[in-house]
């Protein structure tokens, strides 16, 4: 295996590319917040043995595939669209505003009362020092269920109006159960296959084998389990993504955290794609949604698997500096973590 690095100046040609180009996030798009919770504030209740939890500040921004198209607006992206499947509740009305106040097009987004908008909430307790938080557990909006056939037609539909003109499609399946169920996957690979001046990546957290034909980003927790699934049996994460892109005949990037990436073609060995260590504290919080967001926009600019690695790496390196919030990176942010 090789290593491949990108110079600046090539990273600035490739984003130059962006303002021309259309990207849409379609899956999982979910909500994530933080309820500042003041327990100086709490008092017993009079009904049960419990002290109450005041929440004094909420701050709301999107998750998964919402952030994925966040990062693709704020790298430059001339059109990110959004044509997924939200619940009719406050949490997805509260998506939906905040994707279109950051300049995404959610026409092709569907609100649907049989539907739950997926929202993790972190309350972030204080005692009476103001900087001492505490994480308490999480709570989390999900579905019970995945998906029904009638509301998958329905957002397929919707979906093949959004990729028509557009560069590149990002499956996003991150959760479950949810809208990407093993029949919409299926159809997912049929619909790519009507589009083939379009790039489809599919970054599936459980099922990246059932999207041969598109090309696969995830970690190597994630190959590995794939792989696994498929009964090839890899020596290790690398073997892996190789096995995999071998079985699948489609290229395969894994992530492999602070290492960087590798990128498994069937032209070439696999190719290490490092990553620039980060020295002091980290958050880690977004990093594979900022290495998704640039990773996809460079291919679709056509810049090689390799390339695009590197910019994701990038990417990343700059989301996990920005701690305590979801790191959006814009062009100038990217470059800065390439040396020049």
């Amino acid at each position: 295996m090789t290593g491949h690095q990108i110079s600046r100046r090539r990273a600035a040609e490739i984003l130059g590319k962006a303002p021309a180009l259309t990207v849409v996030v379609t899956g999982d798009v979910c909500l994530d917040a933080y309820w500042r919770v003041d327990m100086r504030l709490s008092e017993l209740s009079r009904e049960t043995p419990h002290y109450m939890k005041p929440v004094v500040a909420e701050t709301y921004s999107p998750g998964a595939g919402g952030n994925v198209a966040v990062s693709l607006k704020t790298l430059g992206a001339g059109a990110v669209r959004v044509a997924t499947v939200l619940g009719s509740d406050w949490r997805g009305r509260l998506l939906l505003d905040i994707l279109r106040g950051a300049g995404i097009d959610c026409s092709g987004t569907l609100l649907s009362e049989q539907w739950t908008t997926t929202a993790f909430i972190k309350p972030m307790l204080r005692g009476y020092e103001e900087r001492a938080l505490q994480e308490d557990a999480r709570l989390d909006f999900v579905n019970a269920r995945e998906a029904s056939e009638a509301l998958v037609d329905a957002w397929l539909a919707s979906l093949q109006n959004a990729v028509s003109g557009a560069h590149a499609v990002i499956v996003m399946d991150q959760v479950a159960p949810n809208l990407v169920t093993k029949n919409a996957a299926n159809r997912l690979v049929e619909l790519s296959k009507r589009f083939p001046g379009t790039q489809f990546v599919a970054d599936s957290r459980y099922k990246p084998e059932a999207f041969a034909g598109m090309l696969l980003k995830g970690n190597d927790i994630e190959i590995v389990r794939a792989a696994d699934t498929l009964g090839l049996k890899p020596a290790d994460a690398v073997s892996a993504a190789a096995a995999l892109n071998a079985k699948l005949a489609c290229p395969v990037v894994m992530t492999t955290g602070e290492k960087g990436a590798v990128v498994a073609n069937d032209t070439a060995p696999p190719e290490t794609v490092p990553a620039r260590p980060v020295s002091g504290e980290i958050d880690i919080c977004g990093a594979g949604d900022a290495f998704t967001a640039a990773f996809v926009l460079a291919l679709a600019a056509d810049a090689s698997p390799a390339e695009a690695a590197a910019l994701g790496n990038a990417s990343a390196r700059f989301a996990v500096q920005q701690l305590g919030r979801t790191g959006n990176p814009a062009p100038d942010d990217l470059l800065a973590q390439i040396p020049g």
